[in-house]
Protein backbone atom coordinates (compact mmCIF):
# COMPACT_ATOMS: atom_id res chain seq x y z
CA UNK A 1 0.00 0.00 0.00
CA UNK A 2 1.20 3.49 -0.85
CA UNK A 3 0.12 6.35 1.30
CA UNK A 4 -0.08 8.66 -2.40
CA UNK A 5 -2.69 6.17 -3.28
CA UNK A 6 -4.85 6.90 -0.38
CA UNK A 7 -4.89 10.77 -1.54
CA UNK A 8 -5.96 10.15 -4.84
CA UNK A 9 -8.76 7.89 -3.08
CA UNK A 10 -9.97 10.51 -1.13
CA UNK A 11 -10.57 12.56 -4.01
CA UNK A 12 -12.22 9.68 -5.63
CA UNK A 13 -16.40 8.91 -5.20
CA UNK A 14 -15.59 5.79 -3.03
CA UNK A 15 -17.52 3.54 -1.23
CA UNK A 16 -16.17 3.79 2.76
CA UNK A 17 -15.96 1.13 4.96
CA UNK A 18 -17.70 1.77 8.36
CA UNK A 19 -16.19 2.45 11.65
CA UNK A 20 -17.15 1.00 14.72
CA UNK A 21 -16.01 2.91 17.41
CA UNK A 22 -17.04 0.80 20.32
CA UNK A 23 -13.93 -1.45 19.08
CA UNK A 24 -11.44 0.56 20.15
CA UNK A 25 -9.56 -0.51 23.22
CA UNK A 26 -8.28 1.52 26.39
CA UNK A 27 -4.87 1.51 27.19
CA UNK A 28 -1.64 3.35 28.46
CA UNK A 29 1.66 3.58 27.77
CA UNK A 30 4.83 4.25 29.61
CA UNK A 31 6.12 7.30 27.83
CA UNK A 32 9.10 10.08 29.19
CA UNK A 33 8.58 13.03 30.93
CA UNK A 34 11.65 14.75 29.76
CA UNK A 35 12.62 13.27 26.00
CA UNK A 36 15.30 15.66 25.70
CA UNK A 37 17.46 15.07 29.32
CA UNK A 38 19.14 11.62 29.25
CA UNK A 39 19.81 12.01 32.76
CA UNK A 40 15.70 12.14 33.79
CA UNK A 41 14.60 8.71 33.68
CA UNK A 42 11.43 9.80 34.89
CA UNK A 43 8.30 8.30 33.46
CA UNK A 44 4.21 8.76 33.28
CA UNK A 45 1.08 6.76 31.98
CA UNK A 46 -0.15 8.26 28.70
CA UNK A 47 -3.75 6.68 27.73
CA UNK A 48 -4.48 5.34 24.19
CA UNK A 49 -6.93 3.69 22.11
CA UNK A 50 -6.69 1.02 19.75
CA UNK A 51 -8.78 -0.95 17.40
CA UNK A 52 -7.75 -3.46 15.01
CA UNK A 53 -10.86 -3.68 13.71
CA UNK A 54 -9.69 -3.88 10.21
CA UNK A 55 -5.92 -4.44 10.26
CA UNK A 56 -4.34 -7.92 8.87
CA UNK A 57 -0.77 -7.14 10.59
CA UNK A 58 0.35 -6.09 6.91
CA UNK A 59 -1.71 -2.42 6.39
CA UNK A 60 -0.39 0.94 7.83
CA UNK A 61 -0.70 2.44 11.45
CA UNK A 62 -3.55 5.71 11.42
CA UNK A 63 -3.63 7.62 14.47
CA UNK A 64 -4.93 10.48 15.78
CA UNK A 65 -3.85 13.14 17.56
CA UNK A 66 -5.67 14.37 20.65
CA UNK A 67 -5.24 18.19 21.74
CA UNK A 68 -6.03 20.33 24.58
CA UNK A 69 -9.22 18.86 25.76
CA UNK A 70 -9.49 14.76 27.36
CA UNK A 71 -9.37 12.72 24.59
CA UNK A 72 -11.81 10.17 23.45
CA UNK A 73 -12.46 8.26 20.57
CA UNK A 74 -13.13 10.92 17.89
CA UNK A 75 -16.83 9.17 16.95
CA UNK A 76 -17.91 12.35 14.94
CA UNK A 77 -14.52 12.36 12.87
CA UNK A 78 -14.00 9.30 11.55
CA UNK A 79 -13.79 9.63 8.33
CA UNK A 80 -9.78 9.23 8.32
CA UNK A 81 -10.27 6.32 9.83
CA UNK A 82 -12.78 5.00 7.11
CA UNK A 83 -9.67 5.74 4.44
CA UNK A 84 -7.45 3.49 6.72
CA UNK A 85 -9.91 0.97 6.76
CA UNK A 86 -9.86 0.26 3.39
CA UNK A 87 -6.19 -0.41 3.56
CA UNK A 88 -6.30 -2.58 6.36
CA UNK A 89 -5.01 -0.02 9.03
CA UNK A 90 -4.60 -0.45 12.21
CA UNK A 91 -6.50 2.86 14.51
CA UNK A 92 -4.93 4.71 17.07
CA UNK A 93 -5.73 7.90 19.11
CA UNK A 94 -3.23 9.19 21.66
CA UNK A 95 -4.36 11.75 24.34
CA UNK A 96 -2.14 15.04 24.99
CA UNK A 97 0.59 15.24 28.30
CA UNK A 98 -0.96 17.11 30.82
CA UNK A 99 -4.60 16.34 29.64
CA UNK A 100 -7.67 14.12 30.54
CA UNK A 101 -5.50 11.12 32.34
CA UNK A 102 -2.71 11.45 30.86
CA UNK A 103 -1.06 13.26 33.20
CA UNK A 104 2.97 13.39 34.00
CA UNK A 105 2.65 14.91 37.55
CA UNK A 106 1.08 14.35 40.19
CA UNK A 107 -0.25 18.18 40.55
CA UNK A 108 -0.14 21.28 38.50
CA UNK A 109 2.40 23.32 40.30
CA UNK A 110 4.00 26.00 38.41
CA UNK A 111 7.50 24.31 37.78
CA UNK A 112 5.59 21.15 36.33
CA UNK A 113 3.98 23.05 33.28
CA UNK A 114 7.73 23.69 31.65
CA UNK A 115 7.32 20.10 29.90
CA UNK A 116 3.85 21.33 28.79
CA UNK A 117 5.06 22.30 24.89
CA UNK A 118 4.33 21.21 21.74
CA UNK A 119 8.22 19.99 21.46
CA UNK A 120 7.85 17.27 24.16
CA UNK A 121 4.27 16.67 22.71
CA UNK A 122 5.98 15.63 19.49
CA UNK A 123 8.47 13.68 21.16
CA UNK A 124 5.67 11.99 23.54
CA UNK A 125 4.22 10.92 19.96
CA UNK A 126 7.64 9.44 18.43
CA UNK A 127 8.08 7.62 21.31
CA UNK A 128 4.85 6.09 21.38
CA UNK A 129 5.28 5.40 17.20
CA UNK A 130 8.48 3.40 17.56
CA UNK A 131 7.01 1.30 20.35
CA UNK A 132 5.92 -2.62 20.15
CA UNK A 133 2.46 -1.10 21.93
CA UNK A 134 1.89 0.68 18.39
CA UNK A 135 3.15 -1.93 15.83
CA UNK A 136 6.39 -0.42 14.92
CA UNK A 137 8.42 -1.57 12.25
CA UNK A 138 10.92 -0.81 10.33
CA UNK A 139 8.75 -0.64 7.05
CA UNK A 140 5.38 0.21 8.81
CA UNK A 141 3.94 2.82 6.89
CA UNK A 142 2.25 5.63 9.23
CA UNK A 143 -0.18 8.74 9.14
CA UNK A 144 -0.82 10.97 11.60
CA UNK A 145 -4.25 13.27 11.47
CA UNK A 146 -5.08 16.17 13.29
CA UNK A 147 -7.02 18.95 13.27
CA UNK A 148 -6.59 22.67 14.54
CA UNK A 149 -3.65 22.48 17.27
CA UNK A 150 -3.34 18.52 16.58
CA UNK A 151 -3.12 19.78 13.00
CA UNK A 152 -0.36 21.68 13.69
CA UNK A 153 1.75 18.73 15.53
CA UNK A 154 0.24 16.34 12.69
CA UNK A 155 2.56 18.52 10.06
CA UNK A 156 5.07 19.42 12.90
CA UNK A 157 5.85 15.64 13.46
CA UNK A 158 5.81 14.60 9.77
CA UNK A 159 8.39 17.74 9.27
CA UNK A 160 10.22 16.37 12.49
CA UNK A 161 10.48 12.71 12.22
CA UNK A 162 10.03 12.36 8.42
CA UNK A 163 11.66 8.55 9.08
CA UNK A 164 8.25 7.75 11.65
CA UNK A 165 5.90 9.50 9.48
CA UNK A 166 4.89 8.54 5.84
CA UNK A 167 2.71 11.74 5.53
CA UNK A 168 -0.08 14.02 7.82
CA UNK A 169 -3.43 14.41 7.31
CA UNK A 170 -3.41 18.20 8.88
CA UNK A 171 -6.72 19.74 9.26
CA UNK A 172 -6.70 23.90 10.14
CA UNK A 173 -2.94 23.05 11.27
CA UNK A 174 -2.11 26.46 13.27
CA UNK A 175 1.60 25.50 11.88
CA UNK A 176 2.28 29.48 12.54
CA UNK A 177 1.29 30.70 15.76
CA UNK A 178 0.37 34.18 16.51
CA UNK A 179 0.48 35.59 20.08
CA UNK A 180 -1.90 38.41 20.08
CA UNK A 181 -4.22 37.10 17.29
CA UNK A 182 -6.91 40.06 17.35
CA UNK A 183 -8.12 39.50 13.36
CA UNK A 184 -10.02 36.65 14.66
CA UNK A 185 -12.45 38.23 16.93
CA UNK A 186 -12.77 40.81 14.42
CA UNK A 187 -13.82 38.27 11.69
CA UNK A 188 -16.60 37.52 14.39
CA UNK A 189 -17.70 40.69 14.15
CA UNK A 190 -17.26 41.42 10.59
CA UNK A 191 -19.37 38.01 10.21
CA UNK A 192 -22.27 38.63 12.82
CA UNK A 193 -22.55 42.52 11.66
CA UNK A 194 -23.73 40.90 8.01
CA UNK A 195 -27.19 40.31 10.06
CA UNK A 196 -27.64 43.93 11.42
CA UNK A 197 -25.39 45.89 13.92
CA UNK A 198 -27.54 44.13 16.67
CA UNK A 199 -25.94 40.61 16.23
CA UNK A 200 -22.53 41.65 17.61
CA UNK A 201 -23.67 44.11 19.99
CA UNK A 202 -25.60 41.19 21.76
CA UNK A 203 -22.53 39.24 21.63
CA UNK A 204 -20.50 41.96 23.17
CA UNK A 205 -23.11 42.41 25.91
CA UNK A 206 -23.00 38.93 26.95
CA UNK A 207 -19.61 38.64 27.14
CA UNK A 208 -19.55 42.03 29.22
CA UNK A 209 -22.03 39.81 31.49
CA UNK A 210 -20.56 36.92 31.90
CA UNK A 211 -16.90 38.34 32.59
CA UNK A 212 -18.70 40.45 35.35
CA UNK A 213 -20.28 37.11 36.81
CA UNK A 214 -17.09 35.62 36.30
CA UNK A 215 -15.11 37.67 38.18
CA UNK A 216 -17.71 37.93 40.83
CA UNK A 217 -17.45 34.48 40.94
CA UNK A 218 -14.04 34.67 41.65
CA UNK A 219 -14.31 37.18 44.43
CA UNK A 220 -16.43 34.50 46.32
CA UNK A 221 -19.78 34.98 45.19
CA UNK A 222 -21.52 31.83 45.19
CA UNK A 223 -24.73 33.78 43.27
CA UNK A 224 -23.72 34.01 40.05
CA UNK A 225 -25.19 32.23 36.61
CA UNK A 226 -21.92 30.35 36.34
CA UNK A 227 -22.04 28.84 39.27
CA UNK A 228 -26.12 28.17 38.68
CA UNK A 229 -25.45 27.02 35.50
CA UNK A 230 -22.93 24.50 36.43
CA UNK A 231 -24.38 23.19 39.68
CA UNK A 232 -25.10 20.13 39.40
CA UNK A 233 -22.90 18.45 36.58
CA UNK A 234 -19.81 16.83 37.14
CA UNK A 235 -18.42 20.10 36.18
CA UNK A 236 -19.47 21.99 38.82
CA UNK A 237 -15.65 22.74 39.79
CA UNK A 238 -14.96 24.19 36.56
CA UNK A 239 -12.69 27.30 36.53
CA UNK A 240 -14.15 30.27 35.54
CA UNK A 241 -11.47 30.81 32.64
CA UNK A 242 -12.36 27.53 31.45
CA UNK A 243 -16.23 27.83 31.64
CA UNK A 244 -15.02 31.44 29.71
CA UNK A 245 -13.61 29.45 27.32
CA UNK A 246 -15.91 27.37 25.95
CA UNK A 247 -18.82 30.59 26.62
CA UNK A 248 -16.68 32.36 24.08
CA UNK A 249 -16.59 29.46 21.89
CA UNK A 250 -20.15 29.25 21.29
CA UNK A 251 -20.45 31.87 19.29
CA UNK A 252 -16.81 31.50 17.74
CA UNK A 253 -16.94 28.49 16.74
CA UNK A 254 -20.97 29.21 15.27
CA UNK A 255 -19.39 31.44 12.78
Amino acid sequence: MAIAAIASMVQADYDWPTVDPTLFVEKNFTNRVDHFNYMDDRTYEQRYWVSEEYYTGEGPLFIYICGEYRCSVPETRLFPFMVGAAHNARFLVLEHRFYGDSQPFENWDLQNFGYLNSEQALADLAYFLTSEEAGWTEDKEILVIGGSYPGALSAWFRSRYPHIAKASWSSSGVVQPIVDFWRFDEQTYTSTVKSGEQCPQMIQSSMQYVTAQGEARDNGDTDNIITQTLAGTSSAGMRTDDWMFYYADIFLESV
